[in-house]
């Protein structure tokens, strides 16, 4: 993951948007691999290194650099928009990600990875996860 995010988007799109998104990927199967071998710990870490991998990646294509023929504030407003719409997804792969640790407190279990996590969904999603749990910090001081 940490590969994929020294890859910028820059001009041409076409092109560096691709390693970027190849790189992301294979860190994602990487990171899959890591978390199927059962460990709780390590199944939890490389759960939210996929949702940072995915949001990251997400903030790469909102912030890629724009055309250079793009010279007016609104032309560059109206890419910034369009660079969003395509993140989109990329983030909602990040909350799924994020929500597969959050799942894992149901079974009992409570790492430093889910707890990040628990975090990250917050910033992702303010309006569904924004709010502090009160049981969070019971559940912290019991493990």
């Amino acid at each position: 993951a940490r590969q994929a995010s020294t890859i910028s988007i820059t001009q041409p799109i076409a092109k560096s948007l691709q390693a970027r998104k190849l790189a992301t990927e294979n860190a994602v199967q990487a990171l899959n691999r890591a978390g199927s071998y059962g460990y709780t710990d390590t199944t939890t870490a490389a759960t939210y290194e996929i949702g940072n991998a995915y949001h990251d990646f997400a903030r790469a294509i909102a912030n890629s650099e724009p055309p250079a023929s793009m010279k007016t504030s609104e032309e560059r407003e109206q890419y910034k928009l369009l660079l969003e719409e395509q993140a989109e997804p990329f983030d909602e792969q990040a909350i799924k990600a994020h929500e597969a640790n959050l799942q894992r407190v149901t079974q009992g279990l409570w790492t430093p990875s889910i707890r990040k996590s628990v975090d990250a969904l917050g910033e992702l999603s303010p309006a569904q996860y924004g709010k502090h749990e009160q049981h969070e910090d019971a559940y912290d001081s019991l493990h």
